[in-house]
């Protein structure tokens, strides 16, 4: 965050530190209190007084993307998760149900390549295969199970981003038709619409805007399959709109509004000029 304070925002606003009202900071992981204040360390900025306030980072998407009004987001990147603010203003995530979308794209290329490895590929499947194979430096099949069975790469953090950058493999296979791809990609989409309307059952109202946020759950085949499923419940009226704003955009407006300055559309049009 302090990158963007001093290189960005203040840039524009053409001010200083002493002249921020508020700092929001959204950051993965940050669910309860405790991970609030670890989250703090990480907002404390030489000569910055003003009030500052961790979040986790799907709020921040969610302000950004909704204006801060009722519905949900759901995202599928590196991360994953059905998250929405209902009219209550009550924060709803398809976590607090114990359920998982799985979603992210190192799940996508995981099951992927766990597929293929165990010889699920049709003929139709070919380009797929060898774009996979290429992309783990291998000659064919037996070269990817000798791969999986020496665990791919060893250390996790490494080995999810690798899976990660995969990702893109499996939806543009899955848009070309891919049997194999559009399988893997229908399990994640099933999976996200549940968790969304797990969400939406903490809502009021039966018609609910969803956001759809994140290259794997952007992609084409994923984002026109997720609105069918939506539009084909029946007792919702899901409505899946392009976000109004970027995450970074969303902080801002949070802390616009704590500090009693409501986001109506003169100032949501400056907003919109930061880029």
């Amino acid at each position: 965050m302090v990158a963007p304070i001093r290189g960005h925002l203040l840039w524009i606003a053409q001010g200083s530190l002493s002249d921020v009202v508020g700092l929001v900071a959204g950051l993965a992981g940050v669910n309860n209190s405790e991970s609030q204040a670890r989250g703090e360390r990480f907002v404390t900025v030489d000569g910055l007084a003003c009030d500052r306030v961790v979040v986790n980072d799907a709020v921040v998407a969610h302000a950004g993307a909704l204006r801060s009004r009722p519905g949900i987001i759901a995202i599928g990147g590196t991360g994953s998760v059905a998250f929405g603010v209902n009219e209550a203003g009550e924060h709803v995530r398809n976590y607090d149900a114990r359920h998982w979308t799985g979603v992210s794209a190192a799940n996508f290329a995981y099951d992927a390549v766990h597929r293929l490895m165990v010889g699920d590929a049709m003929q139709v499947d070919e380009e797929f295969a060898r774009q996979v194979y290429a992309f783990w430096d291998v000659a064919d099949l037996a070269g990817l199970r000798e791969l999986g069975a020496a665990g791919f790469i060893e250390d996790r953090t490494d080995r999810d981003y690798r899976f990660g950058a995969m990702a893109n493999l499996v939806t543009d296979a899955a848009d070309r038709g891919s049997p194999l791809a559009r399988s893997v990609c229908d399990v994640g989409v099933a999976a996200i619409c549940v968790g969304i309307r797990i969400v939406a059952l903490r809502f009021a109202h039966p018609a609910i805007d969803v956001v759809l946020i994140g290259g794997v759950i952007r992609s084409r085949y994923v984002a026109q399959a997720i609105s069918k499923t939506l539009a084909e419940i029946g007792d919702r009226q899901f409505a899946v709109v392009e976000p109004a704003f970027a995450p970074e955009i969303g902080a801002a407006m949070i802390a616009l509004e704590n500090h009693g300055i409501a986001i109506d559309e003169e100032v949501a049009a400056h907003l919109s000029q930061i880029t």
